[in-house]
Formats: structure tokens, sequence, C-alpha cells
């Protein structure tokens, strides 16, 4: 199947109209004229950006900031031969580091009234290479007429290259002609609500570690900043805490924290943290990924224990060395692995990572709870 590209490139020095990124089509006749997007069209003639007489659409849902109807120009992509091929019309390179809420409308889009195809919509915030779908058919609701529709794409959120497409398989075969069936999209609008982070995220990063996820973070500036919750997801969509960390309240200096997910599904999983402040303002860091093939983790028991751990699936003489930390990751110490066990006596915290590292290169971690 062959697949025709139209690229709509919005830079990083696109113009920002109050919270949110627009895109009308009003100056963007010829690829010569750069106001506040560039774009590169392709020389076929079912893709036209064309002046219409209509300005009026439907809102469903919520309009982005200063979602107005535009009217004149508009894209126009039609259904005709050849038959079997996919148009795709790529929006890219949007910045949405710092900013919640996302949001995507698109305004005054409309379908001609014999126009009968499924026009898909999906995002990527990887900048194109995996994509997440939002809608099978975002004309559904339209005969003939504009229709304003917003679309949740809080996953983009804090996320430095955002992108959108929408693909068509065209259905006709009959030669491309003025009344060709077509759709239309005006008002490509990506808006956000601008709250600011509650303090400097420097980075946030996940690393596999033997059979665990181990994430790591640092910040400045934590001006009455409270806690991070660790949340976790699937498909990078639904999200749910893991584990809660406490600011160490340090304004000027930088933090460093961690954290080891203890059971990582077996595939992708998606990570990002959710800050806390403390008058209650919460926003979210990006998204990072990291993928587990489900191999199997050693065993440590008892847990919680008084002085010794136990662990199986692993023998005594392929471990090089075995560390000790808290929680949050600070060192502690080493231990000896003997065949009766790890003699975790002398390490007074009540809770505890054991980190083995083995002679060939894996790591396996496990938290243990101490009866103090």
């Amino acid at each position: 199947m062959k697949r025709i590209l139209l690229f709509f490139l919005l830079l990083s020095y696109m113009v920002s109209v109050g919270q949110q990124f627009t895109l009308t089509f009003d100056t963007q006749i010829s690829p010569n004229q750069s106001d506040n997007i560039n774009y590169s069209s392709t020389s076929d003639s079912r893709f036209a950006v064309e002046a219409v007489s209509s300005s009026s659409y439907t809102v469903v849902n919520r309009i982005p900031n200063g979602g107005l109807a535009s009217g004149g120009n508009n894209l126009r992509v039609r259904d005709c031969g050849p038959a079997g091929q996919t148009l795709t019309t790529v929006f890219s390179g949007i910045n949405m580091t710092g900013k919640t809420g996302v949001v995507l409308g698109l305004a005054g889009r409309r379908s001609s009234t014999s126009f009968s195809g499924n026009v898909s919509l999906d995002f990527s915030i990887d900048g194109g290479v995996n994509w997440t779908n939002l809608s099978t058919n975002i004309f559904s609701s339209s005969n003939g007429s504009w229709l304003y529709s917003v679309f949740d794409v809080s996953a983009a959120d804090n996320q430095s290259n955002v992108s959108f497409r929408t693909q068509f398989t065209t259905t006709l075969a009959s030669t491309c002609s003025g009344s060709s069936p077509n759709f239309r999209i005006d008002d490509f609008i990506v808006d956000y609500n601008g709250s600011p982070l509650p303090l400097n995220l420097i980075s946030f990063s996940v690393n596999k570690k033997g059979a665990l996820p181990h994430l790591s973070w640092s910040t400045t500036s934590e001006t009455n900043f409270s806690h991070f919750m660790v949340q976790k997801s699937k498909d990078a969509k639904g999200f749910e805490s893991i584990g809660r960390i406490e600011s160490t309240g340090f304004d000027a200096e930088k933090s460093e924290y961690s954290f080891v997910d203890e059971k990582p599904f077996t595939g992708n999983n998606y990570y990002r943290l959710k800050m806390v402040d403390k008058d209650g303002t919460e926003d979210y860091s990006k998204i990072i990924s990291v993928k587990f093939d489900g191999t199997a983790k050693a065993v440590f028991y008892p847990n919680p224990t008084q002085d010794i751990v136990n662990f199986e699936n692993i023998k005594s003489e392929d471990i090089r060395s075995v560390t000790v930390h808290k929680i949050n990751g600070e060192f502690l110490g080493e231990v000896l692995p003997t065949d009766s066990g790890l003699d975790i006596s002398a390490f007074k915290s009540r809770e505890l990572i054991l980190q083995l590292n083995l002679k060939n290169n894996q790591i396996l971690t496990s938290r243990i709870i101490k009866n103090l």
C-alpha cells in the first residue's frame, strides 16, 4: 500500500497565542512564507490549502483558550484515484516541556456530504517513532457541516517532541476534480494550562538493573515543595501511584532521588512523577519507559526479617558483592554472601535495598523490611 505524506512542521520558534499553539492555514499558501509555521507540501493534487466561505462550526466539549473560527484557508484532502493509497498529514516538532493539561482541538473540521471514509487521528511523544490512536474516525459526527472537537492528550504533558497525524485510505479510483469527496481541517490548536512546575526538575531517567527498573531524578529550587508520587502505566495513558518520596527540603542545592520498581510489568513499563507542592499544586514530569521480558529474579526471605536474609535462584559463588542502601538510594555498606544467607543486623534502617552484583555483570535488587 502506497503512502502519501504531507508534513506541517510546528517549529520551536512557533508563535504562542495565549497558552496555545495555533495553525489556521490562512497565511500558509506559499512555502516561502513563514510567519509562525513552516511546512513542505507534495505535488499530489489530493492535498490543497484553499479558501472557503464558511467560518462557523458546532462546539463539542470545550474550546481551547481563544479557539474561535478563523474562516479563510483550510487544509483539504480529496478521496480520488488511485484507490487504496494511505494519505497522511503530520504535524510535528511541538515542544510541550513544562506544560500540562495538553489538549488538541481540530476546529472547523468538515467532510463533504459524499465523503464516507474514516480519518484516524494519532499522536506521538517520541517524534513519530511510536503512535497512539486518539480517534479511529474524527468525522464520525460530521455530515457535510463544520464541527469542532477537543481531544485529551495528557500523555503529551511535559514532552519535548510531540507529533500528531491524520490518516485516510482512498476508496475511489476516479480522477481528482474540484467536486471530488473530501475532508477539511482548520484551526489546528494545541492548548495547555500553562501551570509552572512546582520545582526545577533537572533530570528523570530509568535504567534496567538486573530484573528491576531503577528510577532516578534530580532537582533544584524545591521552595515549599512537598513530595513526589512515582506513577506507572502499561500504555502511557492510565497511571497508578506505586510509591511516595518526600522532598529533601533543599532550595538552592541540588537534590538526588531514586526509586526501585519491585514489580515491573512484562513488556513496556511507563513512568512519570507527580510533583506536589505544599499548597496542593500538582504537576507531572515527562513520561519515560523501559521494557522487561519477564525474566525470573532472585527470591529473598524471610521478609520482613530480623537479622538474616536468605536467597534462592542464585548461588553465593556467583555473587561478586552485596551492597546495602536506604530506600532513597543512600549507600550504607556491604555484606558478605554466605551459604547461611546475608547478615544485615548492623543496619538500623527499617527499609533497606539489597543489591546483588553478580559476576556475569547482572545486578539484582530487593526491598527488605527489618523488624527493629
